[in-house]
């Protein structure tokens, strides 16, 4: 059989007396034709050959070769009788027990035979894609696989207006926000988007975004998150930031055991875990448990001690001194103090509460010398009239009666007037607490005056630096940044468009000098190719500028009115501040009369004293003194080392009468 591609020959052969009969037939595809008959051939009849015909010839026999001698092999080695040590019998490392039975398997459940149903292919009407569903799809790629956050917000603020999409196109936008550094906007459309839904998936999914992101709500968002929290699968108890939110919230509700709780889940190991310790010895201060916080702040200050730069060293040592002061360990309050760095704005409060724990253990020239470094000119800008008291009542208990009265000379001088400058301005704005505002922003614009609105600059100044106001005002400020870095992304779109118009020019120029050149097809054709490109990123950079425009006017709406919330809660914070200040140094002032008169009447027994007999002698103090090393005799030459202040002592000697002569002499 032979077979050539479609062509099919079959040959059937009978066999018959000298004949052979072919039938050819020939098949192609789907069907045969029959041949022509073939002409028969006589082949004739085949010779047979007889046994005597055929005669054989065969050789002849050669002689036989003789065989060479075989060499003789050498002789077998014998090996050397080998003592071989029979082998010990096999240790039993481990016994089988043959007799367990392998455990009965239960037989496989009985299996029903598939059910096959009848394919039914019919036609069926398919869904066109609509445009906003294009318009998803699209802002989803510049969302998450090109990274174009920009790009990608002004196509979900279009989907915002529409029915389907509106839920998830402000979930999507608040987190392009997110990328973009704008935390505010981020927080608004992350709340929004929480009230716009009612799809179960798309709120656990913003919930777990807000959760994530935490840090960028407010204190007060935890009234509407938390609960829902709660009743949601969310797991929190590791989000160190969310747990210190929580805690912040639960103490502004006076809610001081869930605070706690939330404080001990937070890691060691988190970045604001110096945050909660601070949070968490000002609730155990709260509850009445001085002994706790001390407890955690004896533990945590060893290991931050030595860094300078970590932003909660200085308020850690600081709460500890404080606490230490509290609990009468009045040396141990005095070394914390020594220990918080120059360059905080906490130091000059600092040496002024170091120098009362020197005073009541008796370290009095300690406490004088200290406080006479900070009245010197080196600190004449700073507000601390509470200093001249401390430095009085030292001189006082050293019975330099005269350098006591003259601090408080110098006391009465310098804030008197500032007394009255202060009242008169606290009169003229009782109803105006944005006065307090302006007064400090007066001083922000311009920080070389003396005075601003008749007020001290020094007084200004430490008016400022409470966190009551710094911490509005640092909302304020990122409130302005947010605004600026809308107006920048607009600015960046117009670039961009007037790049690719530039492109244009350029590839247009370029497409004539090819096909003056007689360049070929292929290079022309990419020549057109950036042009298109070109042409679609102006369509949607013009675009997506134009909606963002439409979202900055309504962000900027939005930032103004809560900037203007925000002016009025730090105006109200410097007004009651203000009030603090001024009751404080009207105290001051009056506690100045009540030391004058101690001053007299003790200088009046000292003399008499001395005119009874009365021997005076130099005694030193025995307590609070500073190391040796760390001990710096006051000698004032208009020079002031910044590293030696804290450990000054005055070189007035104690010359006060012996107790029990002084009582003799009264007798």
């Amino acid at each position: 059989m032979c077979m050539t591609k479609n062509l099919l020959i079959i040959l059937f052969i009978f066999p018959a007396a000298g004949f052979a009969k072919l039938d050819l037939s020939i098949k192609l595809d789907s069907f045969v034709k029959k041949s022509k008959s073939v002409q028969v051939v006589n082949l004739g009849t085949e010779r047979v050959f007889t046994p005597q015909e055929l005669i054989v010839s065969i050789p002849e026999t050669k002689p036989a070769v003789p065989v060479k001698k075989i060499l003789v092999s050498p002789k077998i080695a014998k090996l050397p009788n080998l003592n071989i040590a029979k082998p010990s019998p096999a240790k039993q490392i481990f016994s089988v027990n043959l007799k367990v039975e392998t455990p009965p398997v239960q037989p496989l459940a009985k299996i029903d035979d598939p059910k096959i149903q009848n394919a039914d292919p019919s036609l069926k009407e398919i869904e066109n894609i609509q445009s906003d569903e294009y318009k998803m799809i699209q802002a989803l790629i510049f969302f998450e696989m090109q990274k174009k956050y920009d790009v990608a917000m002004s196509l979900f603020i279009e989907l915002m207006d529409t029915t389907q999409f509106k839920a998830q196109s402000i979930l999507q936008y608040a987190e392009s926000a997110y990328n973009q550094g704008l935390y505010s906007e981020y927080r608004q459309k992350a709340l929004m988007a929480i009230d716009e839904t009612k799809d179960r998936s798309l709120k656990q999914k913003a919930m777990e975004s807000i959760v994530n992101n935490i840090k960028f709500l407010e204190t007060s968002d935890m009234e509407k998150i938390d609960p829902i929290i709660q009743d949601s699968n969310i797991d929190v108890s590791q989000n160190d930031e969310y747990l210190y939110k929580q805690a912040k919230y639960y103490i502004y509700k006076g809610n001081l055991g869930m605070a706690e709780a939330a404080l001990n889940d937070i890691s060691p190991k988190s970045a604001i875990y110096l945050d909660s310790v601070i949070l968490s010895t000002s609730l155990n201060y709260r509850k009445g448990d001085p002994n706790a916080a001390i407890s955690k702040l004896e533990k945590i200050i060893p290991t931050i001690e030595n860094d300078k730069k970590n932003k909660n060293r200085n308020i850690l040592i600081l709460t500890l001194a404080r606490l230490y002061f509290q609990k009468g360990k009045y040396k141990e309050s005095y070394q914390n103090y020594l220990k918080i760095d120059r360059s905080s704005p906490l130091w000059l409060q600092s040496m002024v509460e170091q120098a009362w724990a020197q005073i009541l253990v008796g370290d009095h020239i300690g406490a004088a010398g200290n406080m006479f470094s900070l009245h010197t000119e080196y600190f004449k800008k700073t507000y601390l009239p509470e200093s001249y008291i401390v430095r009085s009542v030292g001189y006082l208990n050293l019975c330099q009666y005269g350098d006591a009265l003259h601090v408080l000379t110098d006391l009465d001088n310098r804030f008197k007037q500032t007394k009255d400058r202060l009242d008169k301005f606290q009169t003229e704005n009782s109803k105006n607490n944005m006065a307090y505002y302006d007064l400090v922003k007066a001083w922000f614009s311009n920080t070389n005056q003396s005075e601003y609105n008749n007020i001290p600059r020094s007084f200004v100044v430490e008016l400022a630096g409470h966190p009551s106001f710094t911490n509005v005002q640092r909302q304020i400020n990122n409130y302005e940044e947010e605004n600026q870095k809308f107006s920048k992304m607009i600015t960046d779109f117009s670039n961009r468009e007037q790049a690719a118009r530039q492109r244009i020019v350029t590839n247009k120029s370029e497409y004539q000098t090819l096909k003056n050149q007689k360049a070929s097809a292929e290079m022309l054709a990419r020549n057109e190719i950036r042009n298109v490109v070109a042409d679609i990123e102006i369509q949607i950079v013009n675009r997506a500028k134009e909606g963002l425009k439409k979202m900055r006017d309504k962000a900027q709406m939005r930032l103004e009115t809560e900037k203007s919330a925000l002016r009025i809660v730090a105006a109200n914070n410097l007004k009651n501040r203000y009030a603090d200040f001024l009751t404080s140094l009207t105290k001051l002032l009056e506690q100045e009369e009540i030391l004058a008169y101690e001053i007299y009447s003790g200088a009046g027994e000292h003399i008499r004293y001395q005119m009874a007999g009365g021997k005076i002698d130099e005694r030193n103090p025995t307590a609070l003194t500073p190391e040796e090393k760390n001990s710096y005799k006051w000698k004032f030459r208009g020079e002031v080392w910044e590293d030696e202040i804290g450990h000054y002592r005055s070189s007035l000697k104690n010359v006060c009468a012996n107790d029990e002569l002084a009582k003799q002499g009264e007798q």
